[in-house]
């Protein structure tokens, strides 16, 4: 557990001004596709990897907002799930 308190410890410090809150805690899969490496759940959502972490990201209709989705593993087959808006 450990690693999921110093990943809520950076969300404060990286994601200042963004709402954000855990939703699950689920299982996923590494996947890859075409070369990308992205995390798929059980529901069949794919998230794109980028760092130690997988997102899903979309930007508002003026472009100055923006909300997601990220998984973010705590083990190699288990995940916490969060979303954020901004």
């Amino acid at each position: 557990m450990s690693v999921v308190v110093e990943f809520m410890n950076e969300l404060f410090e990286d994601m200042d001004g963004t709402n954000w809150h855990i939703t699950a805690m689920e299982e996923f899969k590494k996947v890859t596709q075409d070369g990308v490496v992205y995390a798929k759940l059980a529901d069949g959502s794919m998230y794109e990897k980028q760092d130690n972490i997988y997102i899903y990201q979309t930007t508002g209709y003026l472009g100055d907002d923006y909300s997601g989705t990220i998984i973010k593993p705590i083990t190699d087959t288990i995940a916490l799930v969060m979303g954020y808006t901004c």
